[in-house]
């Protein structure tokens, strides 16, 4: 996909959370460009071109980047986490309080998502609930 991102973030392996447009974009030429992504998804900087424009919204440059969702680290349960499989995403259902929250609701992943297993991650994970999770990057099959 292609987008653009403020000039000052526009680097190869940044990711970001598109948070949507505002209201003042709808008028501008590169609406369609910017409202290519969808809301509350993680993606990552696969490419920068050298093409830049002014942003009429921030009045910055930005530049024409071309991107892909990003593997996202999360708490999957170890029976569904093998390496390049593909897997339907289903949170964790918790509400306990606890340091590893973030990888049991990560941002950028929605329910019944299709994502790719692509690593395990070395980190240790307890979970305080006592289900037999690990952490692995999940990326998203947009």
């Amino acid at each position: 996909m292609i987008t653009l991102v403020s000039k000052r973030y526009a680097e190869v392996g940044r990711t970001f959370i598109f948070n949507g447009l505002s209201e003042e974009c709808v008028d501008c030429k590169y609406y369609k460009v910017c409202g290519a992504l969808e809301k509350g998804r993680k993606y990552e900087i696969q490419e920068v071109r050298d093409v830049e424009h002014s942003c009429k919204i921030t009045g910055e440059k930005v530049k024409v980047v071309k991107v892909i969702p990003a593997a996202i680290k999360t708490a999957v349960k170890l029976r569904a986490g093998v390496l390049g499989s593909i897997i339907t995403y289903e949170p964790v259902n918790c509400n306990l309080k606890c340091n590893f929250k973030s990888y049991c609701f990560p941002e950028g992943l929605k329910k019944n998502d299709k994502c790719r297993v692509e690593k395990l991650c070395e980190e240790e994970f307890l979970c305080k609930a006592g289900r037999d999770l690990r952490l692995f990057f999940l990326r998203p099959l947009l």
